[in-house]
């Protein structure tokens, strides 16, 4: 490890735990698209109860023995402490392209989340003004319409509806869209490859390759169609300029455009999803938010801390040495009771909110402003036009996955009064 970190991340012994990540390979980004566990009952999930629904099917590696084991000769700290991951994620001694050690297909090849400076400052660096925070508000009208009319469905057809597939998958999947200038009639192929490629539990690395050669394809047509036409609002008309501009060359602008379909829209769905269910559990904290609505930044906050769509982060290799691997736990983290009060209770009046759900440093999250804009509009949207909105089932009855990457609700099937 990197000398500095290393009190950091041993700071606290049962904090920071070595793990096996299991699959086909050592490398953690193939295993994620391998390895998911399936639950259920919302509590379980939200509270973490048992801890695999903070941390995913790696987590039982941990409860068993914290011997240090490897894989082809690596093994991999999964850091559960707040400050030793602040650490880890802030710290220039700890990076991402190493840890890379297969690119599995075209698009993977300029996923900035994959790089290191100074090509990771260069390439965000192009991309990163659209995602801004200032951009970002100039689309919430868009956000807010969308939302609108995804309500609008819900409430001609009634309930009992599920909110993952009538709204959540279809409102974050139309924003990104929206902020990335994709026509209309291209996006359900994309999000067909794009699903295809982020979730595919069991596939291989050869079957990750393919799908994402598919979407690559998809992508390839997109672009070359806004080429000719020569208009167009949005990120991929901006990539096309720089391509022109001699900025970006053929297979730079092609794989950062498609790399832009890989996790975003994905873990903003199920973001949304928890903090829907996070409220409904919740309804003291979800009857002050309709009287004030002031609340909803908030209770985004709060969600994001409590329960995070994300499971582990990016793992990162020391730069000194480059055998030693670690990732955050980031759900644990953002319940270390060092830094949190009452870190098991949900609390929308919780101030300051240090979660670090986001990530710190250069990876922070490129589409952080975006996902936080989409859970206030979403938020607003639900409560205001769906009154007396509850579950329409058990909550032990809902089901629920965790991968590596990601811990995401199968269905959430509501009831509103009509």
């Amino acid at each position: 490890m990197g000398v500095a970190l290393v009190p950091a991340l041993l700071r606290s012994p049962g904090h920071a735990r070595r793990i096996v990540i299991m699959g086909e390979r050592a490398e953690p980004n193939v295993a994620r698209c391998m390895t998911v566990e399936h639950g259920q009952g919302s509590w379980e999930l939200l509270r973490g109860t048992p801890p695999r629904g903070l941390v995913g099917p790696a987590w039982s590696a941990v409860a068993r023995s914290t011997v240090t084991r490897s894989v082809d000769d690596r093994s991999i700290t999964v850091v559960t402490d707040h400050r030793g991951a602040a650490d880890l994620l802030s710290s220039p001694l700890w990076g991402r392209a190493a840890a890379q050690r297969d690119v599995v297909g075209p698009a993977s090849a300029m996923s900035v989340t994959d790089m290191d400076p100074p090509r990771h400052t260069r390439f965000r660096g192009l991309i990163g003004n659209a995602f801004s925070a200032r951009a970002v508000e100039r689309l919430r009208p868009h956000i807010a319409r969308r939302a609108s009319e995804l309500v609008g469905e819900l409430r001609t057809t009634g309930p009992p509806a599920d909110l993952v597939t009538r709204f959540c998958v279809p409102f974050a999947f139309g924003v990104h869209c929206d902020l990335l200038g994709i026509p209309h009639d291209a996006r359900s192929t994309l999000l067909l490859w794009s699903l295809a490629r982020s979730g595919r539990p069991g596939a291989s690395p050869e079957q990750i390759a393919q799908v994402e050669r598919e979407l690559v394809s998809v992508v390839t047509s997109v672009l070359d169609r806004q080429r000719w036409s020569g208009n167009g609002d949005g990120l991929f008309p901006v990539l096309l300029q720089y391509h022109r501009d001699g900025e970006l060359g053929d297979d730079e602008v092609l794989g950062l455009a498609a790399s832009l379909f890989f996790d975003g829209h994905i873990l903003a769905s199920a973001q949304i999803a928890h903090a829907v269910l996070c409220l409904l559990l919740h309804p003291e904290q979800l009857r002050r938010i309709r009287i004030d609505p002031t609340l909803i930044p908030a209770a985004a906050e709060e969600v994001l801390r409590f329960s995070p769509a994300i499971t582990l982060g990016m793992t990162r290799t020391s730069t000194s040495v480059g055998v030693t691997a670690a990732s955050v736990a980031f759900g644990l983290a953002n319940r270390d009771p060092t830094v949190f009060r009452h870190p098991e209770a949900f609390s929308i009046d919780r101030r300051p909110n240090p979660h670090l759900s986001f990530g710190r440093g250069v990876h922070h999250c490129l589409g952080a402003a975006l996902m936080r804009q989409e859970l206030h509009v979403a938020i607003e949207a639900l409560l205001c036009a769906l009154p007396r909105l509850r579950l329409a089932e058990p909550e032990h009855a809902i089901g629920w996955s965790a991968s590596l990457a990601i811990r995401s609700l199968d269905m959430l099937v509501l009831d509103w009064q009509t």
